[in-house]
């Protein structure tokens, strides 16, 4: 109706919506954006020349879009967006016995994990960076929980919640000084390149 007001959970792909959007125009719209064409080593970086000008096409036809970080607000360089961190996940955390060194938890994608740097850090340690699949948050969270580091090699993040659900199950992260890293942890946990994160 031209009175709803309208929110959209992710507008990271844009498609016929935006038509509908246009020619719909509802009386106010919002959207949170977690993520966009310019990420690093993106599934779609053939593409994302010329998704990016649809993307930011679409986003002038919203009131205002929220995004997670000082990061991606920068990137982005849209005039109508607006940082506000996300809520922690109100989930169960576990405290489990300390039975794993070093762990990895992104899915192993080039955007999400620099393996090459982790089978150099396994090399040099002399044992392996453990990585599982999980069917269930509850058992992620398991995982963490029993673990003491948690490595992280991504070139692109959301907000950072692997941060957060590592330090919230009492495991460490270490993760590279980019993204939005730096807007949740100390430097002290951040690294610059192979032989800091060692």
């Amino acid at each position: 109706r031209n009175d709803d007001i309208l929110f959209l959970a992710d507008i990271s792909f844009p498609g016929f919506f935006s038509n509908v959007l246009y020619h719909k125009r509802p009386k106010r719209c919002f959207a949170y954006c977690h993520a966009t064409s310019l990420n690093y080593k993106d599934y779609f970086e053939d593409v994302k020349y010329s998704k990016y000008p649809v993307e930011s096409g679409h986003a002038k036809l919203f009131d205002a879009i929220f995004v997670g970080s000082n990061y991606h607000d920068n990137k982005l360089n849209w005039r109508n967006t607006l940082v506000t961190r996300l809520p922690y996940p109100p989930l169960k955390t576990f405290i489990k016995k300390k039975e794993l060194l070093l762990v990895s938890a992104s899915r192993p994608t080039p955007q999400k994990v620099d393996l090459d740097l982790e089978c150099k850090i396994a090399e040099r340690l002399r044992f392996p960076i453990v990585r599982e699949e999980h069917n269930s948050w509850e058992d992620y969270y398991k995982f963490l929980s029993k673990s003491r580091v948690l490595i992280i090699t991504s070139f692109e993040d959301t907000f950072g919640y692997q941060i957060v659900d590592a330090v919230m199950n009492n495991c460490i992260p270490l993760a590279p000084l980019r993204c939005a890293y730096p807007e949740i942890l100390p430097r002290t946990y951040l690294y610059e390149d192979e032989n800091e994160l060692l």
